[in-house]
């Protein structure tokens, strides 16, 4: 018998979850796999059981590039914009260190906020953090309001 298990898994969520009586005080939950499904409950127990296998992700493609982390930073020109922009060395996953690129430090805060908010408060250079504040209408509106907030927790003056 061919089995639909999300369909299965679905209806068992709705029609199964029972308030488990002898813990009621503090609302723990216990499964009860409805006897109407023998032919697949021991197959499904076994399935929730198992442990997801980690997808290999090829990070060459270009739809799965992904910031490793930062290296450095430095006033750069930036080609698409055509004008001198903060820029950040990026090191991508899965590519060796030749691949690493300058990339605008505005750009890489809308894609990668917490990994720019970490790079800025640990590299603490006084530069970057008066390039962020007098630029600041050109990042996004949530790594203003944490950057300030980072900079008014820390007393550093901009």
């Amino acid at each position: 018998m061919i089995v639909d298990i999300n369909a299965h898994l679905l209806l068992i969520f709705f029609l199964c979850y029972q308030q488990d009586p002898t813990h009621a005080e503090d609302n723990s939950v216990s499964v009860h796999v409805l006897s109407a499904f023998p032919d697949i409950s021991d197959y499904m127990i076994d399935e929730l059981d198992t442990k997801e296998e980690e997808i290999e992700v090829d990070y060459t493609k270009e739809e799965n590039y992904k910031v490793d982390f930062f290296l450095g930073h430095k006033m750069g020109y930036n080609k698409t914009k055509r004008k001198k922009e903060m820029m950040l060395r990026t090191h991508w996953k899965g590519w060796e260190s030749r691949h690493d690129t300058d990339e605008p430090i505005t750009e890489k805060a809308e894609e990668e906020e917490r990994l720019v908010l970490d790079y800025v408060k640990n590299c603490g250079d006084p530069a970057l953090l008066k390039y962020i504040w007098s630029n600041r209408k050109a990042f996004p509106t949530s790594f203003v309001f944490q950057f300030t907030a980072y900079v008014t927790r820390e007393n550093i003056t901009v």
